[in-house]
């Protein structure tokens, strides 16, 4: 069990309780299991991550157009409804409006040129229908990223935001 909800589908219960064992991600992941009616044993096993690699004064990215003093505010998501940029944009736009030191960095990872493109435009024109005075900085990356790349944008973020709890430290980082 690896996605975050509050209950599970009957049928799922039904299948699992056939089973010898469930394991899953966290201890809420467990609860909800248990409160779901799965009876067989529940175990919660984290996924092993190494805490060293994601130290802040560890090797870190700048990103061209960020000034350095700024606070950056790290989004990396998939391109889907379900991860919800657009109402990220309007609460930043409208909480940060007239804020100068401050940059929502959204990593958007694109599949292909085609989405790449879309992407943009998408954003782009979300972003022109919303009014506020003096739009906070937001800075767009649609490239693919390394694992190496991914993790140094990690570190230098100040702040690092996830469409839900169940995301965790998110596993495409």
């Amino acid at each position: 069990l690896f996605w975050e909800t509050d209950r599970l589908p009957g049928e799922f219960v039904s299948l699992t309780n056939k089973l010898h064992a469930l394991i899953t991600e966290t201890e809420e992941g467990a609860e909800v299991a248990k409160r779901s009616g799965i009876t067989v044993p529940v175990y919660a096993a984290p996924i092993g991550i190494d805490l060293t690699q994601w130290c802040k004064s560890s090797d870190s990215i700048s990103i061209a157009g960020v000034p350095e003093g700024n606070i950056k505010i790290l989004y990396y998501l998939d391109w889907s409804a379900r991860k919800n940029v657009f109402d990220l944009l309007s609460a930043y736009c409208t909480e940060f409006n007239g804020t100068k030191d401050a940059t929502l960095i959204l990593a958007i990872p694109a599949a292909s040129p085609e989405q790449k493109g879309v992407i943009i435009s998408t954003v782009q024109g979300y972003l022109a229908n919303i009014r506020v005075a003096n739009r906070p900085a937001i800075h767009l990356i649609t490239d693919p990223l390394s694992s190496d790349h991914r993790l140094r944008l990690l570190r230098g973020a100040d702040i690092f935001t996830v469409p839900s709890h169940g995301e965790g430290l998110d596993h495409h980082l």
